[in-house]
């Protein structure tokens, strides 16, 4: 009623991490467990508080986007996914759950797009949560590393207003809508954040003295893409240089280029041979 019966945007973000639902199973995906040593509510937690959510959702929304489509404005419906979609990351109920996300905008666009409406996959990075702040202020090392892969959070997390800037100017400016996305397949509905705000030319953080600033930090520009080697190789080939040569590719290093990014297709090709965190990722540096 406050809308007359329209909507413009939709935002689907719902999602229950299992880690944090119960102690048992946050020791069991802290040790690697394989999905067959998981309880199976894993898997309802992450396709029911996201996967399905997100479909339910839509569907309640569907005609309120519709009523406010017109000649100049496309409503903007968004599905909160993750790299996860196309690589392993944390369990395979996670990845499965990100891939349906996925492949739900992918449907939902070829439904809704001739109607007016336009419809993206949001693929944050790592994103520095009021959960992964707490543990920061707790100083839980090993909780922190599980997030970031090892890497120092004022480095490689963004946050998470980040996103909603993204959103932002997508929602505004039809025409970001179609530089912001990827190209091609599988990934042809996928914004990622950083790249995005990064083309955009979005910043993360607030001006000093602002609410954001004290919420998310000082304004700065945004970390780097996961799939960026900006990201990749301080993270993977540091200890294999000569000291001398370890500033080439260190976060700012000449090396490191916030601005190349590896085509989705490699990040699928998942070289590891046993569980990630015994091999500690180390094997993407063969790719």
């Amino acid at each position: 009623a406050q809308t007359g019966g329209q909507l413009d945007i939709l935002v689907n973000n719902a999602f229950q991490d299992p880690a944090q639902k119960d102690a048992k199973s946050d020791e069991l995906l802290s040790k690697g467990a394989k999905f067959y040593e998981l309880p199976l509510q894993i898997w309802d937690d992450v396709h029911r508080v996201g996967l399905r959510s997100h479909y339910v959702s839509s569907y309640y929304a569907a005609p309120l986007l519709l009523s406010a489509t017109s000649s100049e404005w496309r409503p903007l419906l968004c599905v909160t996914s993750a790299p996860a979609a196309v690589t392993y990351y944390y369990a395979t109920a996670y990845g499965v759950a990100k891939a349906a996300s996925d492949r739900l905008v992918r449907d939902l666009q070829v439904e809704l797009g001739p109607q007016g409406i336009d419809c993206v996959s949001l693929w944050p990075g790592v994103v520095y949560t009021e959960f992964v702040q707490s543990l920061y202020e707790k100083g839980d090392t090993d909780r922190i590393n599980r997030v970031t892969g090892g890497r120092d959070p004022n480095v490689v997390c963004e946050s998470p207003l980040l996103t909603g800037r993204v959103v932002a100017r997508l929602a505004d400016d039809l025409a970001a809508r179609k530089t912001a996305l990827s190209t091609g397949g599988l990934t042809s509905r996928v914004c990622v954040v950083a790249e995005a705000a990064r083309d955009l030319g979005l910043r993360d953080g607030g001006a000093t003295g602002s609410v954001a600033q004290r919420l998310y930090g000082p304004d700065r520009e945004p970390a780097a893409s996961i799939r960026s080697l900006g990201y990749l190789l301080p993270a993977f080939l540091p200890d294999k240089l000569p000291p001398q040569l370890r500033w080439l590719v260190e976060p700012g290093g000449p090396l490191a280029s916030k601005d190349v990014r590896v085509p989705f297709d490699l990040m699928a090709q998942d070289p590891r041979t046993e569980d990630p965190r015994n091999q500690d990722l180390k094997d993407f540096a063969k790719v």
